[in-house]
């Protein structure tokens, strides 16, 4: 998604320019409206010009907008951020949806090993599903292969030196994946001499480790995408996907700031204040307690890895001199933050597992994620939203989340992915966990509650959306119910816990929509502050197989 907004391809462009131009709004002119001025500063007389493209024939103003926005450089996943900050109508989630589809999936893998002898032809192929056009890549050992650019890698009277590992990546607009590699021995024939014949298979464009990449793909005269790749060589750069919001803190509270992203392989963090660097400020959560005047100004984050680096939209944090008052009032998120208490809240998506071909593939976690920190930062959250991790970095996660809380604050966590109950107790499956459901290599949901509790939050709300089912055979399974057989134990008052299906049940997604159902309904109720925490949820509960506990 960090490709640049005009190299989409031209049906996409035009499906846009149907969905946006029109009268009445939301349509391209509330998206000039909503577009951030450093984004795309539209200068005097821009926007006259796209209005008049309606008096033209065959006239777009959508067209030539994406085309202003492409020649600064302004990035797909921007454009869907202001996309996304339009009033929802149909149009505008159906032009959510056309950015929306599956990221390629490889259906047929190539063989693990390949023995040919030298002279011999063989064809490789590597296949996959998923939202089109998708682009091959062949490689070897670390360089691209020139011209094999398709499904099928021809090696045609191979030698010696065509010996060696390749792998094939597919990509298209919503990400990629590597097959696996393949190993071709070559071995030798008797009449064979070194240096008799060239290899066929030609090799270009050498890899180095540090040299970085951060052209656009290349766009042919029909508007469509060639096959230049939609990533750098076999990465690809940050795109900031959650950024920082400006707040105003009273003198003596807690600053908690936010930045996540999508990259691969995994992206670092710099956080800067009035564009210098912060010291040891190196996770995507900044937060520090307590604040004073010195502390206010204009921070961003600086998000990178070895194909570029890019930084967030910047914060700016006032500081006023009154102190801040501490409050306790009855559980009820409401929408004025200055009034209350501090609200926490730790989100954790993770979709991407090791092992999805046994447990099976998600389509929705970072997504729910991600627009439910949305949510809940509009009303005055603090939010730590963190994606596919590994179990160590759950529970560290965890011991951020424990410093924030204490006697006056909302504490609030959501977990979308794969899970399991077991023992009379709940587990959350990090994506480093195997199809084995061994206890020890997933989180107890337990923990999460004991650590709010011996925070002593005001208000602890768990919410959890994976499944609830029990691994084993039929006659060995055990069917209690953490709530019940104490496994998941409220010991304080104020505790809310809902769960996405009833034990034993299974939660379910829908691939051609943006949120899994739970999380769908949790949205669609999140944000209304006349109603307390239970009221949300059991309106949640109307329109999903939702459980509910509260103490």
């Amino acid at each position: 998604m960090n490709d640049v907004i005009s190299s989409i391809p031209k049906d996409l462009k035009f499906s846009l320019a149907k969905l946006l131009d029109r009268r009445r709004e939301p349509n391209w002119k509330s998206f000039v409206a909503k577009t951030p001025k450093n984004v795309y500063a539209f200068r005097k007389g821009e926007y006259e010009t796209l209005r008049l493209e309606i008096l033209k024939e065959n006239g777009s103003p959508t067209l030539q907008l994406i085309e202003k926005l492409g020649t600064k450089k302004v990035q797909i996943c921007h454009f869907i951020d202001i996309l996304e900050s339009l009033e929802k109508d149909e149009n505008i989630n159906k032009a959510l949806d056309l950015f929306m589809g599956e990221p390629p999936s490889i259906v047929v893998q190539p063989p693990a090993e390949i023995q040919l002898r030298v002279g011999d032809d063989q064809v490789v192929r590597c296949e996959a599903v998923g939202k089109q056009p998708m682009l091959y890549q062949w490689f070897k050992e670390g360089e691209k292969l020139k011209d094999a650019t398709n499904q099928e890698l021809s090696l045609t009277k191979v030698q010696p030196i065509n010996e060696g590992l390749y792998i094939c990546r597919v990509a298209n607009i919503r990400g990629y994946q590597f097959s696996r590699w393949i190993r071709v021995v070559v071995e030798k024939r008797k009449e064979f001499e070194t240096g008799d014949e060239k290899p066929n298979v030609e090799m270009v464009e050498n890899i180095e480790p540090d040299v970085v990449e951060t052209e656009a793909p290349e766009v042919d005269d029909e508007g469509g995408i060639t096959n230049s790749d939609y990533c750098t060589g076999s990465l690809c750069q940050p795109c900031v996907t959650i950024h920082p919001q400006s707040v105003t803190l009273s003198n003596g509270s807690l600053l908690s700031l936010s930045c996540d992203c999508g990259a691969g392989p995994k992206p670092s963090f710099q956080w800067l204040k009035d564009e210098e660097e912060i010291p040891g400020a190196t996770f995507p959560e900044l937060v520090i307690s307590p604040v004073s005047e010195d502390h206010e100004g204009t921070y961003t984050c600086r998000v990178f890895n070895n194909v570029g680096t890019v930084n967030s939209r910047s914060a700016n944090v006032r500081i006023t001199k009154q102190k801040a008052k501490e409050q306790r009032i009855p559980m009820k998120i409401p929408e004025e933050p200055q009034e209350v208490c501090d609200k926490v809240a730790l989100l954790i998506g993770n979709r991407d597992y090791d092992h999805c071909d046994k447990l099976g593939k998600l389509y929705h976690p970072t997504n729910d994620v991600r627009d439910i920190a949305g949510v809940l930062q509009s009303i005055g959250f603090k939010v730590i939203s963190l994606a596919n991790l590994r179990l160590d970095e759950m529970r560290e996660a965890l011991k951020l989340f424990a410093k924030l809380l204490d006697s006056g604050v909302y504490a609030v966590f959501y977990f979308a992915g794969h899970g399991f109950e077991a023992g009379g107790k709940s587990y959350l499956m990090p994506v480093n966990a195997d199809e084995k459901y061994d206890c020890s290599q997933n989180l107890p949901a337990n923990e999460v509650l004991q650590i709010m509790q011996e925070r002593e939050a005001m208000l602890k709300v768990l919410l959890i959306d994976c499944c609830r089912t029990s691994p084993g055979n039929q006659s060995t399974r055990d069917f209690r119910d953490p709530i019940l057989s104490g496994g998941l134990n409220a010991e304080q008052e104020n505790v809310v816990i809902a769960f996405g299906c009833c034990s034993q049940g299974r939660v379910f997604e829908h691939r051609l929509k943006r949120n899994g159902y739970f999380a769908m309904h949790l949205l669609e109720h999140l944000g209304d502050h006349e109603k307390n925490v239970e009221q949300v949820l059991l309106e949640v509960a109307k329109g999903s197989n939702t459980c509910i506990y509260s103490v």
